[in-house]
């Protein structure tokens, strides 16, 4: 997966999270809780991965960060106390969506160490 394609999963992701957001006025703080984690896993994410997609082969030890962070910022998201049940669901998709996405970007290192270490 590409640094591109990550952004804009995660961006739009955090976009329509961020409309039900604005429509939960009792649950504020909860929303903010859970907003604050997704930026950043973005800001870190993005942050990190700038660049890469014109390097072939990848700077795979960037790509195995970024996945951690992914990974990282799932586990943050899933286990914030959340009592909003409309919350909860965007918080178990997101933090969903991006344990998929560290799971693909592990995936891709993996396939790229065996590309570079396939003899000629």
């Amino acid at each position: 997966m590409t640094s591109c394609h990550l952004s804009i999963s995660i961006v739009l992701t955090s976009l329509s999270f961020l409309t039900a957001c604005r429509t939960i006025d009792p649950t504020l703080y909860e929303c903010q809780q859970l907003l604050e984690e997704i930026n950043e896993v973005v800001i870190d994410a993005k942050t990190l991965t700038q660049g890469e997609q014109d390097h072939s082969p990848p700077n795979l030890e960037i790509w195995l960060q970024a996945a951690d962070i992914l990974k990282n910022g799932s586990e943050a998201i899933a286990t914030l106390s959340i009592t909003d049940e409309e919350l909860q669901t965007h918080q178990t998709q997101i933090s969903k969506i991006y344990s998929e996405q560290s799971q693909a970007t592990y995936a891709m290192v993996e396939a790229w160490q065996k590309k570079i270490s396939k003899p000629h």
